[in-house]
């Protein structure tokens, strides 16, 4: 069995590489696996690549999942600035 993680691309960057936030933590991961990575869309993340984009009703449908499991106990960092303002441009467009 696999775990895939929702993640948000915080950017992208050359080779086909992002950065997302996953958990209150940044990674660098491949987006071979997606057509078209845009910042501040949400992807499931297993072993350091995106593997398909998702809705944000999912991602945070699984993420609370994840913290019934009994090992998730520890608590969830809170988001970072950077994703906070994408998460806000994503919601209500960029600022003019």
């Amino acid at each position: 069995m696999c775990l895939a993680i929702p993640a948000t691309i915080l950017e992208i960057h050359e080779n086909n590489m992002a950065q997302v936030e996953m958990l209150g933590v940044t990674r660098n991961v491949s987006t071979d696996m997606i057509e078209d990575p845009q910042v501040g869309e949400w992807v499931l993340v297993h072993a350091g690549f995106v593997i398909e984009k998702i809705d944000e009703d999912y991602a945070k449908e699984t993420l609370e999942l994840l913290e019934q499991i009994p090992w998730f106990d520890e608590p969830v960092p809170e988001p970072s600035e950077q994703f906070l303002e994408i998460a806000s441009q994503a919601t209500t467009g960029p600022a003019s």
